[in-house]
């Protein structure tokens, strides 16, 4: 629990920096590789991995 705590944090951190240095173009490219993390770990396994390649 403490981890995921940790990972909000971290998360809020970079979005205000972001918000605050004005760097807006850096936006999408956290919200894809969010997206991508939650993604594997909502399946739990590495066998969404091979998935990521052939869409990149």
């Amino acid at each position: 629990m403490n981890n995921k705590k940790g990972i909000v944090k971290i998360t809020v951190l970079l979005f205000k920096e972001i918000v605050k240095q004005k760097k807006w173009l850096l936006l999408p490219v956290w919200i894809l590789l969010l997206t991508i993390a939650l993604a594997l770990i909502i399946t739990g396994s590495a066998y969404l991995i091979p998935a990521i390649y052939i869409a990149f």
